[in-house]
């Protein structure tokens, strides 16, 4: 049962219950928790009614606008940094609903990518919030990676999106070793099931690379119905989204705790 608002999980322990629980677990075997990573995805300008618990760094899979707008981007900036004291990091990555990080519409409207974006991002950096795309930082001994892309999916309109073939496959061998990945799909046969068609719908390329470097970790969000954690060999897979497919706002944060 979930008695703090918030489903959690440690790590190599596969379980989801409560904080309470845990800690008299952990103490009972021993095991000694260096990092609590709080993880969410898929928001949708709904950011401001997430219920966060506390922890180490706050992880956001992407899609956290609708479509991308100026206004929306500055809003979730904003949050970020309000709720900032409660985490020593927060890292983000962007989804195909951000269509203002994806270059592709930089020619489409001139503010996409200017120097806005870039400033606020670095100002962002400056107090620990940090945007990854394509790209890695190590913390506290623990290596993230992040990467927005996507399988083709209405891709003229949508941002980050890749067919499955050579132009996904470039994305994916950028992806380095890693104890937590960050991606804002998910692999194919975990957390990317669409229910109402019955059909897994994650990326066979990201799959295979997961099954190569065996993170710890793997946060991903993009199909609402499909939130929830599954352990897959030695690997704990979160699919964070907080709202379901109706865009509401039905599920919880989930607490990962790192040994």
């Amino acid at each position: 049962a979930d008695v703090t608002g918030v489903q959690t999980c440690a790590l190599p322990i596969f379980i989801v219950c409560s904080n309470n629980w845990w800690i008299n677990f952990n103490s009972i075997c021993n095991l000694s928790i260096n990092m609590r990573l709080v993880c969410i995805s898929d928001t949708h300008t709904f950011h401001e009614d997430v219920n966060l618990p506390d922890g180490d760094i706050l992880i956001h899979a992407g899609d956290f606008t609708n479509k991308g707008g100026k206004s929306d981007v500055e809003d979730f900036f904003g949050w970020l940094m309000r709720i900032k004291p409660k985490y020593r990091y927060i890292l983000f990555i962007a989804g195909n609903h951000d269509k203002c990080f994806d270059e592709k519409y930089s020619e489409m409207n001139d503010w996409l990518m200017s120097d806005w974006l870039a400033e606020a991002i670095a100002e962002l950096e400056k107090n620990d919030i940090i945007y990854l795309k394509d790209s890695s930082i190590e913390l506290e001994g623990v290596k993230f990676y992040g990467m927005p892309w996507t399988p083709w999916f209405f891709g003229e309109y949508w941002a980050f999106n890749k067919k499955i073939g050579p132009e996904m496959q470039e994305k994916i061998d950028m992806i380095e070793p890693c104890d937590v990945l960050i991606t804002h799909g998910p692999p194919l046969y975990t957390g990317d099931l669409v229910a109402r068609e019955g059909i897994h719908v994650g990326c066979p390329l990201l799959k295979e690379k997961i099954d190569e470097i065996q993170p710890r970790l793997h946060v991903c969000g993009h199909i609402h119905e499909a939130s929830g954690i599954q352990l897959v060999d030695r690997c704990i897979h979160v699919n964070a989204s907080q709202l379901n497919e109706h865009y509401e706002l039905v599920n919880l944060p989930y607490s990962i705790e790192l040994p």
